[in-house]
């Protein structure tokens, strides 16, 4: 289910709980199996509404774990360990039919700095764009079961959805082939046009 509010007022602009068909829920298996994560940790990510009121929703398997190092002398530590890994979307129209929903790959895992793990969405020219950093391996493939994960080495890469044709593809983000990366959850929308990266 979600709840839309104007940001001005409080005011409830839209509501809808979906129960999900047999085909729908295959296709979150899908992305669990793929994942080997459990369903506990797909998260809801963000929400968009359209300028022809439909409604976006993303979610994103994202979870911690305890990882054993054992040091020169012998002596185990525990460490934290985080992943990111597939994106769920699901398109509703206006009148809250979900018209469309599609497994996004992604594999990401470091053992610091998490904040370069996850993606930033946004609208824009009847897009949804998703960016986030990933393996430079990955940039001409698009089949989750082959790819490689992100782990020290990674790109900027950007996704596109299209809203009208229901397809997804990517490509890497900027001019320059040259291997960096960013933070996802530190990049600010300055308006609709124009982003600001830290």
């Amino acid at each position: 289910f979600y709840y839309l509010f104007d940001s001005q007022t409080g005011k409830l602009l839209k509501q809808h709980i979906h129960r999900f068909a047999p085909k729908e829920k295959k296709l979150i298996l899908t992305a669990q199996q793929s994942s080997k994560s459990d369903f506990e940790n797909l998260i809801p990510s963000a929400i968009h509404i359209t300028a022809h009121n439909n409604i976006l929703l993303l979610f994103e398997y994202n979870w911690e774990s305890i990882m054993l190092i054992r040091d020169r002398q012998g002596m185990l530590y525990d460490r934290p360990y985080y992943y990111a890994n597939e994106i769920l979307l699901f398109q509703f129209d206006a009148n809250g039919t979900l018209c469309n929903s599609i497994v996004i790959p992604k594999k990401q895992a470091l053992g610091a700095d998490p904040e370069v793990l996850g993606f930033h969405s946004f609208l824009s020219d009847n897009k949804l764009w998703l960016l986030y950093n990933d393996h430079p391996k990955n940039r001409n493939q698009p089949n989750g079961g082959k790819l490689k994960t992100m782990k020290g080495k990674h790109e900027m890469m950007m996704g596109e959805y299209d809203i009208f044709l229901k397809r997804f593809s990517k490509r890497p983000f900027g001019l320059t082939s040259r291997v960096s990366g960013f933070k996802p959850q530190r990049i600010t929308e300055v308006n609709g046009s124009s982003l600001l990266f830290f």
